[in-house]
């Protein structure tokens, strides 16, 4: 085996999640473990029995054997430390690619668009988007509501068949969008919306942020930043809220709009930049190697 200085792995509950963990213990090499969300209360309700397996068959050692643990947020730091692992945590955020600079929407457009740009998942929270579109479209007819994200799962198409059936107006899906048809899909919408129920970080969030787009996010995504920085909306996961919150987006001028914008992509900008938070992940590697160095302000000990 070549030598090395950190083997990093992403995720639990799957053998390979388990293997970098007998890695260290045959080398000499330092663990980081970033859980990626499976540790949040929603996340471990699902698969239980399997992950209890994963967990005996040596999940459990290899979190206890990390030399550090990432997160990407202070809510996952203490869903780790919820489950009693005392390791030092590195909370640093996922990165985005941020544009140079706002690009407005055309105020002569004839209709507005609510965006949903994620995976088409139960932990999604897509049924309560669809359960509050079904309350308000009515009353909204110079907005739609576009869903991206693969279709070709069975609860995907079984919320596609639910939408045709009940004749729900003005709701496209258009399927999973990808580089400059990603790109131009956020710059062509006007609200993002993501009710999900659990994330560590919620990367889509972030992205439609740096593009600009005020974002309406539950309570089960770490964004409370959102209402303070006059960029979105963070909220309790509820379908009623959820509805409130998208005819408040809706009623505020376009001018209020672009200026919540604004505020979202220079936050991105300055706290979400890949350069500066890959400059974070160095300073974090460089101490955990060496730790003669001073101890970065993003790692939390015991």
């Amino acid at each position: 085996m070549p030598a090395m200085d950190i083997v990093h792995t992403n995720s639990l509950w799957m053998m390979p999640n388990v293997y970098p963990g007998v890695v260290k213990d045959r080398g000499n090499c330092k663990l980081v473990i970033s859980p990626r969300g499976t540790v949040s209360e929603w996340a471990l309700s699902r698969a239980r029995f399997r992950k209890g397996l994963v967990w005996r068959m040596g999940q459990r050692k290899s979190l206890e054997s990390a030399d550090l643990i990432h997160v990407t947020s202070m809510d996952e730091m203490a869903d780790v430390r919820k489950l009693g692992f005392r390791n030092p945590v590195a909370v640093i955020a996922n990165g985005v690619t941020c544009p140079i600079a706002y690009k407005p929407r055309d105020p002569s457009r004839s209709e507005r668009t609510c965006l949903f740009l994620a995976r088409i998942h139960p932990k999604k929270g897509l049924d309560h988007l669809l359960q509050a579109w079904r309350s308000i479209v009515s009353t909204n007819k110079d907005w739609k509501l576009v869903i991206a994200g693969p279709t070709r799962s069975a609860y995907a198409a079984k919320l596609k068949a639910d939408v045709e059936s009940s004749a729900l107006q003005r709701i496209e899906f258009v399927g999973e969008v990808t580089g400059k048809a990603k790109i131009e899909l956020l710059n062509s919408s006007d609200v993002y919306i993501l009710p999900t129920h659990s994330e560590n970080f919620g990367i889509s969030i972030a992205e439609a942020l740096a593009h600009g787009l005020p974002s309406i996010v539950y309570k089960g995504a770490p964004w409370s930043e959102l209402d303070c920085r006059k960029a979105g909306w963070w909220i309790d996961t509820d379908a009623e809220v959820l509805a409130e919150t998208m005819i408040t987006a809706m009623a505020v001028s376009d001018e209020e709009r672009e200026m919540m914008g604004m505020n979202a992509q220079r936050w991105m900008q300055s706290e979400y930049d890949w350069k500066r938070l890959g400059v974070k992940t160095g300073e974090v590697y460089q101490w955990l190697c060496r730790r003669d160095t001073e101890k970065p302000a993003e790692v939390h000990v015991t």
